[in-house]
């Protein structure tokens, strides 16, 4: 049977942009919008982040009248605040009510979000079932939340309502209306779980040394390179290359056979794995960790320096892989391509593009806008393609799949 739910928005530009939380239009087929006079859009979906809990919809109409951004940064305890929106089925509807708290979580977001961002503004204006994505104002009308959620043991208003405040909302909405997601920066605090023995806690402790004195050694040695190319009188005459991998699993691989004692952890003959959550970090925008190695191919950090070039001139997130760093290789060093034959043997054919034209800024991508480039790896595919990615996590069936 078909099911229905209402909701509240706030239209933020002429031009039809509307405010809502991602839970009035998760799930949605078919979302409409009915104005306070009475006529109804179609509505399409923007963007949404599960979050924040707020989505940006959009309506085919001109000349809208829109809400005016307050600063949630201002707001006071005490400050009296209104909450508009579509209650239970009723027309437009306006409570008032006081601001009780700020910066509040409620761990509501968590049914959502792996990721959630609380920090709602509490009020005692009444709220209820549709008032969700309606708007917070100040008593110079101006936005300063989108109501959001409720603090109820009946699942009706109850005395406390909670808003996302405004200046998070323009934060998120700027970026899905310009990026068609937020951008986020992460940072990574890890600490080891309670109850651990001394003996584990001694593990941990040297797992951290050991992952702090690789990433210390990395930079110490990538500067030797190039002080021994100056030194060398190469440094002007070398392509340089470094290239990162875009995050760890999250999960240990087979350690049979090696030696893992506490004072053998960080020598060659050891392996541990540094464990979920500090993976969780590193392969930021994913889910938790990275769990297959198909996961990547999304963002991987690299520096290119041409011969003779004094500095890096742009960043570029355009499509590249590594099967294009033979074909620039040979372009910059003037060798043909040899081929599928190679002194009388048979080899497999280089395939790729060279970077060479990109990176002397001739032009702004490897492979064009429109590529799709697709790949399988151990039973796990994936097709690229701009900014997206789409991966199934399966075992490899049937020929062709990609193809």
């Amino acid at each position: 049977p078909e099911q229905r739910a209402s909701g509240s928005g706030v239209i933020y530009t002429g031009d039809g942009y509307i405010i809502t939380n991602n839970h009035v239009v998760a799930g949605a087929d078919e979302i409409n919008v009915t104005l306070k006079n009475r006529k109804t859009y179609k509505a399409t979906v923007v963007g949404t982040d599960p979050s924040s809990d707020l989505a940006v919809i959009k309506i085919e109409a001109d000349n809208l009248p829109y809400i005016v951004w307050g600063n949630s940064d201002e707001v006071k305890l005490g400050q009296w605040v209104l909450a508009i929106g579509y209650p239970l089925n009723l027309d437009v509807t306006v409570t008032a009510g006081i601001v009780s708290a700020k910066a509040r979580a409620i761990g509501i977001n968590d049914r959502q979000s792996q990721s959630p961002i609380e920090s709602f503004i509490q009020t005692d204006a009444a709220v209820n079932q549709g008032n969700s994505g309606g708007a917070l104002i100040n008593t110079d009308g101006q936005l300063i939340g989108i109501n959001s959620a409720i603090a109820s043991p009946t699942g009706t208003y109850a005395g406390y309502s909670y808003a996302i405040p405004v200046n998070i909302v323009k934060k998120v909405v700027g970026d899905i209306v310009k990026y068609g997601t937020v951008q986020r920066a992460f940072i990574g605090i890890s600490y080891p779980k309670d109850g651990l023995s001394d003996e584990q806690k001694k593990v941990e402790a040297r797992k951290m040394e050991v992952y702090a004195a690789m990433i210390e050694n990395l930079d110490y040695n990538v500067g030797r390179i190039i002080a021994t190319l100056k030194k060398n009188g190469q440094y002007d005459n070398t392509l340089i290359f470094f290239v990162s991998d875009n995050g760890a699993e999250g999960f240990p691989r087979n350690a049979n056979g090696f030696d893992n004692s506490l004072n053998n952890i960080g020598k060659p003959t050891s392996y541990v794995s540094i464990g979920p959550r500090w993976a969780e970090v590193s392969s930021t925008p994913f889910h938790l960790w990275k769990l297959t190695a198909g996961e990547g191919a999304v963002l991987s950090p690299a520096i290119i320096k041409l011969p003779s070039q004094n500095k890096a001139q742009s960043i570029n997130t355009s499509f590249t892989s590594v099967k294009d760093i033979s074909p620039t290789i040979l372009e910059i060093a003037q060798i043909s391509n040899p081929g599928s034959q190679y002194n009388g043997k048979t080899v497999h054919p280089i395939t790729g593009k060279s970077w060479l034209s990109l990176l002397q800024n001739k032009t702004s991508t490897v492979y064009g806008d429109n590529f799709v480039f697709g790949d399988e790896l151990h039973g796990n595919q994936y097709v690229r393609t701009a900014n997206w990615k789409l991966e199934l996590q399966a075992p490899y069936q049937g020929k062709n799949i990609l193809g």
